[in-house]
């Protein structure tokens, strides 16, 4: 609709079916249904699931508390609360901006964006679906195949990759678009210089721009001579056969599919455990060590809390 027929019915209606949208929209570039008919067949599917399950469960003489547990698992993920309170609060400042401009005369998100007790309410009630860290499940992902010699790539970035990650706490993106010229050595230290270097190159904020020494752990394994190796190839990046993704046109996007479907095939996948939950890993491991926590600021590229720091 144009601006100037919008109403307070439509803000209320389009958000009451935003929190019904699948968490995983977007995901997928093939997509070309209507958000109306997504939310529609996914309801219908979620419904169909549980009545099916239920009726068996039934059947077969199933505890309440049990078939209650079956019809959960079909439950369908929705978008978060705070992923929908986002989406709430751009567009209040849209239609402030509009307001203010005189191209409409009300805010139609007032009474719609959840006050801040509601807002509470909702996290509250919602599944607890945060990132946990990889704890004990990290040695069991590195007893399997590709961690114990079974690969006959020297550079494959499903064995580089997480240790780079859980070793210097870099983002997915920031350890797959390596280049060889990232790797570089000061006073005899060799270190990743992380900043960007090259177009296709991308960092999450200006403080991720920084020096990690590379850990001796790497070293025994060989990255400087793999490293070597791909100066001597004439490849730019470390890990030159990985692709990008349709929709985001970032290496992450293809190579987070690839570790869910390694991760499902060896027994190790834990949804709330993700390849960022090496960085996660790797935080926790410095509070452990009580280590300072600007180092830990400048070590995982986060914004410095002062002045001082940051110059």
């Amino acid at each position: 609709k144009p601006v100037s027929e919008l109403n307070k019915a439509d803000f209320t209606e389009a958000f009451s079916i935003l929190q019904k949208v699948p968490a995983n929209h977007g995901k997928s570039s093939t997509e070309t249904r209507s958000i109306r008919k997504i939310v529609q067949e996914t309801d219908l599917k979620e419904q169909a699931n549980k009545a099916r399950v239920r009726a068996e469960l039934e059947k077969a003489g199933a505890s309440n508390g049990n078939i209650e547990a079956a019809e959960h698992q079909e439950s369908i993920a929705r978008l978060r609360v705070n992923t929908v309170y986002r989406h709430m609060q751009d567009t209040q400042r849209v239609l402030r901006y509009l307001i203010a401009h005189c191209y409409v005369n009300e805010n139609f998100m007032k009474g719609v964006i959840w006050p801040k007790r509601e807002l509470e309410r909702l996290e509250i009630l919602q599944e607890d679906n945060s990132r946990k860290i990889w704890g004990d499940e990290l040695p069991k992902l590195f007893r399997t195949p590709v961690f114990q010699g079974q690969t006959t790539d020297i550079g494959n970035p499903m064995f580089w990759a997480p240790l780079i990650s859980v070793h210097h706490s870099l983002r997915e993106e920031e350890a797959l678009q390596l280049r060889a010229a990232d790797v570089a050595c000061e006073n005899g230290i060799h270190f990743f210089d992380i900043k960007v270097g090259a177009p296709w190159q991308r960092l999450k904020s200006k403080a991720a721009t920084r020096r990690i020494p590379i850990h001796p752990n790497l070293i025994v394994l060989g990255f400087l001579d793999f490293v070597a190796m791909r100066r001597r190839e004439g490849e730019d990046r470390l890990f030159p056969h990985l692709t990008r993704g349709k929709n985001r046109q970032t290496l992450s996007e293809n190579f987070t599919k690839d570790f869910t479907r390694y991760r499902k095939s060896h027994g190790v996948y834990d949804k709330r455990i993700d390849f960022h939950s090496f960085r996660t890993q790797f935080n926790v491991e410095l509070i452990k060590a009580r280590t300072d926590s600007e180092l830990r600021h400048i070590l995982m590229g986060h914004e410095m809390e002062t002045v001082n720091l940051k110059h």
